[in-house]
């Protein structure tokens, strides 16, 4: 009687098995589409940084030092501070193109990585609660350790709870990446 207790981690293999296959499927559907959507933002902010750059390199101020580099001058104190300010803030702007274009790419490499981690941690957890389960029903046959089997029980069920929390964080944190990638669609 007690070895039909054997059937509850046989059905937890099963499944992790199961959810495993379904998530990772679902994942990877999710994270092409999100993919492609990167594709296209990538496509239109390069467009824009490539406008960006011209329109900076046009301007009066690169003009004007281009035209003191090519006639090998030094400017004056006043005229070389003014280029080193100007300098500063044409860095500043394009560091901050820059990471227009890379943000989107970025956020997407931290939504595979966030998607293996969510489907390795599920597999592992589950397939190490079927393995101990079936090591305490075995354990729970012998007289002398008959009586811990629930304790056990209880304990697995508060880890199950934390292990539902940090699953839902890793999902919540999915959601925000994936949220910044799909409103840089909506700004490009």
């Amino acid at each position: 009687m007690l070895y039909l207790l054997y059937i509850f981690p046989a059905v937890i293999f099963v499944l992790t098995t199961i959810i495993y296959f379904v998530v990772r499927n679902g994942l990877k559907s999710y994270v092409e589409d999100l993919s492609s959507k990167v594709k296209e933002i990538e496509s239109v902010l390069d467009l824009s940084f490539m406008r960006d750059m011209l329109t900076r390199f046009m301007s009066r101020s690169a003009a004007r030092a281009a035209q003191m580099l090519r006639n090998n001058q030094s400017a004056t104190s006043t005229e070389g501070s003014a280029l080193t300010i100007n300098r500063g803030d044409d860095i500043d702007r394009f560091y901050a193109s820059i990471r227009k274009v890379a943000q989107p790419s970025i956020d997407l490499e931290r939504v595979n990585f966030i998607a293996s981690l969510l489907q390795k941690v599920l597999l592992i957890y589950g397939y190490t609660i079927a393995v101990v389960e079936f090591a305490l029903i075995s354990f729970s046959l012998l007289p002398a350790y008959s009586s811990y089997y629930g304790d056990f029980d209880g304990i697995f069920l508060g880890g199950t709870i934390f292990f539902s929390m940090v699953l839902v964080l890793m999902i919540a944190d999915l959601q925000i990446y994936s949220k910044r990638i799909k409103n840089s669609v909506n700004k490009a």
